[in-house]
């Protein structure tokens, strides 16, 4: 019995000791984690949420790579769109907006040179898919896309619905459903 009270504590000895350390080091060494430099800035719209500036670009800097990006004139990460039909709308938020990589490698550039067919990039970060489906109407549905992809994470779920996504002084931060005589509505 003496054996295994001496193992467990040295062994707890060791995870204290260890755990200081990593504490230790992780405040006393600074960690540059990015260099963000950046003229992209957001605004909101009551009836889409969260806006990107059009025709801004911005620099992301990281230990290991650096990504320059920038904003079409209808503030979306794609190139100009001259209004001719697509092949495919890719809507998201951030991981569609994709600010942490160069303009030719966001999904719609790589799944063009992958397919050689034409794709629009509609992504905000932010956005849930009550706004995604409003961005689409306007600047993607009279492009008539034969494919539309979403990409969805667990977090759409809760910018989706007014309860759960209340950010800023109480009030939802992006276009979101209310529930109500048992049915939903959307409301800016």
């Amino acid at each position: 019995m003496k054996k295994l009270m001496k193992a467990l504590f040295l062994t707890g000895l060791v995870a204290v000791v260890t755990f200081a350390l990593i504490e230790v080091m992780l405040r006393v060494v600074p960690l540059e984690i990015a260099d963000f430099d950046s003229t992209i800035s957001y605004g909101y719209s009551p009836d889409i949420g969260y806006t990107i500036t059009p025709g801004g670009s911005q620099k992301y800097v990281k230990r290991c790579f650096a990504a320059h990006s920038s904003v079409n004139s209808a503030g979306f990460r794609d190139r100009e769109w001259d209004g001719s039909p697509v092949d495919a709308v890719i809507l998201g938020d951030s991981f569609v907006q994709a600010s942490e990589v160069e303009d030719n490698r966001i999904a719609a550039r790589v799944l063009e040179n992958l397919t050689g067919r034409t794709f629009q990039n509609i992504g905000v970060q932010g956005q849930g898919t009550v706004s995604e489906r409003i961005m689409f109407n306007r600047f993607a549905a009279a492009r008539k896309p034969k494919y539309v992809f979403l990409f969805f994470i667990d977090n759409d779920i809760s910018d989706n619905y007014c309860s759960l996504s209340a950010r800023f002084g109480g009030q939802p931060a992006t276009p979101c459903v209310t529930e109500g005589g048992g049915t939903a509505q959307a409301r800016p």
